[in-house]
This record gives C-alpha cells, sequence and structure tokens, in this order.
C-alpha cells in the first residue's frame, strides 16, 4: 500500500510538470554562462552546418564551418574582445584573415555575439503572440505570418530546437539547433 501511495505520488508530479515557458525560454537564451551546439542555417546567404560555441557572455566566439556547407568548410572564426575587439579572426586551410566587425558578411552576425541573444533582439515583437503545445514541445510565434513573424520551437526544458523567420508568409531564414549544452565552456584558440 505504501509503495502504491509513493507511486500514484511520483505520476501526479510528472502529471503536473508543465512545459517551460516564454520566461524559462528566454532566461535561457540570454545565458551569461555559455553554451555550445550544432547548428544548421539556411537562408539567403545559402545552407551552412556549424559548431558554434560561446565562452561566458561572449568573452570567446568559436564558429566553425563544417562539412556539408554550401562553403567554406573547415573555417574557423573566432572572436575574442580581449584579443581584438575590432575584428574577427578567420583560419581556412591556408591563412588566417583578420576581418573587421564592420564588413558586410560579418556584420549583425554571431561570429561576434551570442546568437541566441542575437535572435531575441531581432524579435518581430518581445513576447509570443501565441503559443502551441506540441506535444513534449512548444511552439512560440512572434508577429503575424502575413507580415513578420519568428518562430521558436523548445523542448520541454525550454532548449531551443528551432528557428524560423517568415516575411509576408514565406520562410526566409531556418536554423535547426542539435547538441544544445548550457553551462561554462572553453576553447581553446590555435594561434
Amino acid at each position: 500500500m505504501r509503495y502504491l501511495a509513493v507511486v500514484l505520488l511520483f505520476l501526479s508530479q510528472c502529471t503536473l510538470a508543465e512545459p517551460a515557458g516564454w520566461a524559462k525560454t528566454s532566461s535561457l537564451m540570454a545565458t551569461d554562462t555559455g553554451y555550445k551546439m550544432n547548428y544548421e542555417y539556411q537562408g539567403d546567404e545559402g545552407r551552412f552546418l556549424f559548431h558554434y560555441v560561446v565562452v561566458g557572455d561572449g568573452a570567446k566566439i568559436l564558429t566553425e564551418v563544417l562539412d556539408g556547407s554550401a562553403r567554406g568548410a573547415g573555417t574557423r572564426i573566432y572572436y575574442e574582445p580581449a584579443r581584438d575587439p575590432d575584428n574577427v579572426f578567420m583560419d581556412t586551410k591556408f591563412l588566417t584573415l583578420r576581418r573587421s566587425l564592420t564588413a558586410r558578411d560579418i556584420k549583425d552576425t554571431s561570429l561576434y555575439q551570442p546568437l541566441f541573444r542575437q535572435l531575441l533582439g531581432k524579435l518581430t515583437v518581445p513576447e509570443p503572440t501565441e503559443v502551441k503545445k506540441m506535444g513534449e514541445k512548444t511552439l512560440f510565434l512572434f508577429g503575424e505570418p502575413t507580415e513578420s513573424q519568428d518562430r521558436i520551437i523548445v523542448d520541454r526544458d525550454g532548449k531551443p530546437l528551432s528557428y524560423r523567420r517568415l516575411e509576408n508568409g514565406r520562410e526566409i531564414k531556418k536554423m535547426t539547433f542539435q547538441s544544445l549544452e548550457f553551462g561554462p565552456q572553453s576553447i581553446q584558440w590555435e594561434d
């Protein structure tokens, strides 16, 4: 009988747990402890696969272009503001380039600012206009699909799984996040 009561109590606590809300997800995305992940980007610039690491609040950022990308596979892009606050360093297979943060292909990218903070700052509206439960996942919608809309799907713990941006009903950007780990990270720089 005591065993049955413990099992029923455990089951009731499991079913009472709600999927993560926007407050939890936005808090995770704005973290200053760091994170790492692999992600796929599809948009006007092409299709890319990245390994991405953020140390702390952006004290160091590493973006590696993985095989399967439209171009640039093997390129490692480093940003460390303590080392050089105005440039990123791009290591190709042949040479290292220093690129200004104001360069057309660098400006306003996650190469020098944490990706999730960048996404939060560019949402159509700051709070979801609609929330849809999808089994263990939650879809947060921001804005209207006929104008500008952002869509973020998260898992039960509030960790982002994907991001999509629509303009006038047309998808213009899609990101899928895999192997996402929040917490302190380290980066080994290659000079």
